[in-house]
């Protein structure tokens, strides 16, 4: 068998024309472009946050599917509040496995959790249901992306931003379900993560044979709900993914900011010429909803007010004629000087 021809079309489909037992002519199928689907959980708390973040995901993040996963009760409210380009979805559609199960799990040792581990079960059951070629990008809803922002390197290797958080109870879940203890250095905790879909499937499986019960439920029965965060699906996934496919993935070198409100108070603050002097060196920021800015009496309350002070002097005397998100590198380079010149913020988290 050898082949004679290969021919692209117009509509992006590859076929490819084989000789087969030197007579016969096959037609191999086309071959099949595979998609980037983005995916958000959302819930009313973090509504005002996400009114902003759509806009800035759509523009910053490139993918051929948008979606975010809300509470049923919340369909409408999300429906009215997020741009035409995301499916907002009820979330119980991907729940029906393990929802019931979780919440009983919860309901003795750690109820007011309930629904921070059921957004994580959520987002990884709905990117296991895409073709298996395709890419998903997983993005926290509480997270801003500044500038464009490319999962994918030249190489073609996924690529990942990482932070220098260490939560024992993480690992020791991730020794109890896949084996083996921590791969990096540093943290996958970094409020967004792209992943291969058959990469997705390989973990079920090995879960699921190594448990023999489906795999929600093998999480569910391992995570220690004594804790207050027993479980990390970024943490859990990052490390098999560095276990099993090291050689195909590389991690982003660039700072992003986990404590937005350390620094603009709030997402509707982003659109502020001073907000966007004071976030020029960072990709992406969040604004968790249980960080509160720093009170009066917090030693951070004092940098922060300076940080914001001299960013309004600043302003004074510069006036380009477009201050907008991308590269300005006077922003960009007193963005540096803050950080060099003050005492290390524990929120501003950069791989190494």
């Amino acid at each position: 068998m050898r082949e004679i021809c290969r021919v692209s079309t117009p509509w992006e489909f590859e076929f490819s024309f084989t000789i087969k037992n030197g007579d016969s002519v096959q037609v191999n199928p086309p071959t099949k472009e595979p998609k980037v689907h983005l995916i958000s959980v959302c819930e009313r708390g973090n509504l005002d946050t996400w009114k902003v973040g759509s806009r800035y995901i759509l523009k910053n993040v490139k993918a051929d599917t948008y979606r975010v996963i809300v509470p049923e009760k919340q369909l409408q409210l999300f429906q009215e509040n997020t741009p035409t380009s995301f499916s907002v979805e009820n979330e119980n559609l991907y729940t029906l496995e393990f929802g019931a199960k979780l919440k009983k799990a919860t309901e003795r040792d750690n109820p007011q959790r309930y629904g921070w581990y059921l957004q994580q079960l959520i987002k990884l059951t709905a990117a296991a249901q895409f073709d298996v070629d395709d890419l998903v990008i997983i993005w926290d809803a509480d997270t801003i992306p500044l500038r464009p922002i490319n999962f994918v390197s030249n190489s073609g290797k996924l690529s990942y931003y990482r932070s220098k958080e260490h939560h024992k109870p993480y690992f020791s879940m991730i020794e109890r379900l896949l084996g083996y203890p921590r791969q990096t250095k540093a943290s996958f905790i970094a409020q967004c993560f792209p992943l291969r879909v058959s990469w997705l499937h390989h973990f079920i499986a090995e879960v699921e044979a190594k448990h023999e019960k489906p795999w929600q439920q093998a999480i569910i029965d391992l995570i220690d709900f004594t804790e207050p965060s027993g479980f990390s699906e970024y943490e859990t996934l990052g490390a098999f993914i560095a276990h099993n496919f090291n050689s195909e993935i590389t991690f982003i070198r660039r700072k992003w900011l986990r404590f937005g409100q350390e620094l603009v108070n709030s997402a509707s603050d982003l659109e502020r010429p001073a907000s966007r002097l004071l976030l020029g060196g960072y990709d992406h920021v969040t604004f968790e909803r249980w960080v509160a800015p720093p009170s009066s009496s917090s030693p951070l309350h004092s940098i922060y007010a300076r940080r914001r002070s001299i960013a309004r002097s600043l302003l004074l005397y510069l006036t380009p004629p477009h201050f907008g998100w991308p590269h300005v590198p006077v922003a960009h380079r007193f963005s540096e000087h803050l950080e060099d010149s003050s005492l290390e913020n524990p929120a501003t988290v950069e791989s190494p």
